[in-house]
């Protein structure tokens, strides 16, 4: 577990090859610590820091694990339903109304980000958990099929928080708007 006094800000300065602390490695501000054991502690408090968080996610309870078509059904949902908002044929939307939808696209746009990235992180996993290879183009790696799927995602997931961001602006600039 890491203490408190471990999280604290610890600003170190260089003088003449030795170091003052101020914080929790030295007793007194002014207090002279030799530079090598300022370091050794630094790199104690790290590894503290790197043990803890590795079981923070270690520990983490997973979330639902959708079968399959499940999953795949309901990104087809999804997509029905974004196609049935951009099909519709009224000719007017009054404010009130198209508050009350982009309420529901913003979140729609983070959950899209949040599924991209949980994407990218399933297929990185997928190169340890199967057997995976390239059935079209059997000179291509498969390690660099993902590393080039994940720069994609990566990107649509800035892309999905920048949307949502949009959308929530555009909501707030219409929403003191009645008929």
């Amino acid at each position: 577990m890491i203490e408190p006094a471990h999280l604290k800000v610890v600003t170190l300065r260089a003088d003449l090859g030795q170091l003052h602390v101020d914080g929790s490695l030295a007793p007194d501000p002014h207090t002279s610590v030799d530079v090598d054991q300022a370091m050794r502690r630094s790199d104690q408090l790290l590894a503290e820091a790197e043990a803890a968080l590795r079981g923070v996610v270690a520990t983490r309870a997973p979330g639902p694990r959708l079968s399959n078509e499940t999953f795949i059904g309901a990104a087809s949902e999804l997509q029905d339903a974004i196609r049935m908002l951009s099909f519709d044929t009224r000719a007017t939307i009054a404010a009130p109304l198209a508050c009350d939808v982009l309420d529901h696209l913003e979140p729609a746009s983070t959950s899209i980000g949040q599924a991209a990235k949980r994407i990218a992180a399933g297929l990185r996993d997928s190169l340890t958990e199967y057997d995976v290879y390239e059935e079209k183009d059997e000179t291509r790696d498969p390690e660099t099929s993902v590393a080039e799927a994940e720069q994609h995602l990566a990107r649509a997931t800035d892309l999905a928080q920048q949307l949502a961001a949009e959308l929530k602006a555009a909501k707030a600039a219409i929403d003191g708007q009645v008929y």
